[in-house]
């Protein structure tokens, strides 16, 4: 849950909302958000809410540092999105993206290496235990540490709840574009 890994690090929120998909007038929601002040706004959401709310907010002249667990890129008007920041899954390696553009020069690599990452653990897990039950299959696969990935730092790890977890990776918008970038340079240019 976003909110217990913020107060890890020490980071309390201080509005917490939700809304239903198809959302059109978050005006109400942004209003009551104002209110508390906040340093930053995490938006979790889809497009077009996502868009609608960003749009609203800049009419209301709400300042705040914005950004979002993905989908900032697909927000339509590529203005509101400009200069924000947002955490996304992991970035595919450089040395996958060299052999995914081998075979396939003109697909879009976004997100193909957790595919890759997924149907390899389930190779894996066969060429490990050739003569297993599927059971010890999964088992295998439940226990995954340390293992090749194509994305973030190119390993990935699988945790007592079957997550898989990778570094994550940081994205800007500049220029219409996601940019991969690094923490440090988001909380350096705020």
């Amino acid at each position: 849950c976003v909110k217990d890994e913020l107060a890890k690090v020490g980071l309390n929120p201080v509005y917490e909302a939700e809304f239903n998909p198809g959302e059109r007038d978050f005006r109400v929601l942004l209003m009551k958000m104002a209110e508390t002040k906040p340093d930053v706004l995490v938006a979790q959401g889809f497009t077009p809410e996502i868009g609608i709310l960003l749009r609203q907010k800049q009419q209301m002249g709400i300042k705040t540092f914005d950004t979002s667990l993905e989908m900032l890129d697909f927000v339509n008007d590529k203005e509101l999105s400009e200069g924000k920041f947002m955490v996304s899954g992991a970035a595919e390696t450089p040395a996958y993206i060299e052999r995914f553009k081998k075979v396939f020069p003109k697909a879009k690599v976004t997100y193909s290496g957790y595919f890759y990452d997924s149907l390899s653990l389930i190779v894996d897990s066969f060429e490990k235990n050739s003569s297993g039950t599927n059971a010890q299959r999964a088992a295998w696969i439940a226990n995954a540490k340390d293992y090749p990935s194509s994305v973030g730092e190119g390993r990935l790890t699988v945790d007592k709840n079957h997550v898989v977890w990778t570094k994550a990776s940081y994205y800007v918008m500049r220029n219409s574009e996601m940019k991969q970038t690094t923490l440090e340079e988001i909380l350096k240019n705020q």
